[in-house]
């Protein structure tokens, strides 16, 4: 299937303006409600499951890349407004030290070296909104308290990136003024190496990869976004509709 990018008559949106809704969610790290440090959530690393990646690297600098896939529903329209992610420089604290953020989307899952050619967004182009300490750190088992490791709340700023129906595969990377990092921890649920049909990408130089653990499990992993937007329906939809809704007069008429 050929996905687009698709621009809603003005019309439309304001008759199903849904704006700044959640329009994706694709998962979470936290196993410990309460159990972190200082009553703060935890999301541990469960070594005991054969895990050993606290999370992956998607530094600018290193030119490293994060990707997950997500789908636009048959006869919908979304307009992303913005994109919230989960990052952690390793010994910062809680006030923010990322700063940077690139987001790119791709209409197919990508392969390669190459880098590929993104449908929406260019990996130069910084569009970090804010980052607040999103009450989570990052820990192990047996330490399930550390706070060497506290996670951001990454927000984008306005995207206004408009998909129709498909699947998509959003990439993206992050800045910090720390040496170390940003990483990407993983979408984590406790008892589990990860979540059920995880199949999160890698960019390494050279080239996209699989983003297993690398662990003895070598569990396929998946990444923790959130989209934000609004959603109509395609133009196909509302021409349909709009036509119903004439018929439907024209009957009562007779």
């Amino acid at each position: 299937m050929r996905h687009r990018a698709l621009f809603v008559a003005a019309f439309a949106a304001a008759a199903f303006d849904a704006s700044g809704a959640i329009l994706y969610d694709n998962g979470g790290i936290v196993t410990h409600p309460g159990g972190g440090f200082g009553g703060a959530d935890a999301s541990v690393l469960q070594s005991s499951l054969g895990l050993n990646t606290y999370g992956f690297s998607c530094h600018v600098p290193a030119n490293n890349w994060v990707a997950d896939d997500f789908t636009v529903g048959a006869g919908e329209v979304w307009t992303i407004e913005s994109m919230d992610f989960l990052g952690y420089q390793t010994g910062s604290g809680v006030e923010p030290t990322i700063n940077d953020l690139r987001i790119v989307i791709f209409d197919a899952e990508p392969v390669g070296p190459p880098f590929g050619t993104p449908s929406l967004g260019n990996t130069s182009t910084n569009v970090f909104g804010s980052a607040s300490f999103s009450g989570i750190y990052r820990s192990i088992e047996g330490n399930e308290t550390a706070n060497n490791r506290p996670v951001m709340r990454v927000r984008s700023r306005t995207l206004g990136w408009v998909l129709g129906p498909g699947t998509y595969w959003v990439a993206w990377q992050m800045g910090g003024t720390l040496g170390v990092g940003p990483f990407q921890p993983p979408v984590t649920l406790l008892g589990l190496r990860n979540k059920p049909g995880s199949n999160a990408r890698h960019f390494t130089m050279p080239g996209w990869n699989p983003a297993f653990d690398t662990g003895l499990a070598a569990a396929p992993q998946d990444m923790p976004f959130v989209i934000h937007g609004s959603a109509v329906p395609e133009h196909a939809t509302i021409v349909a509709l709009a036509c119903g809704f004439t018929l439907l007069a024209m009957r009562r008429k007779r």
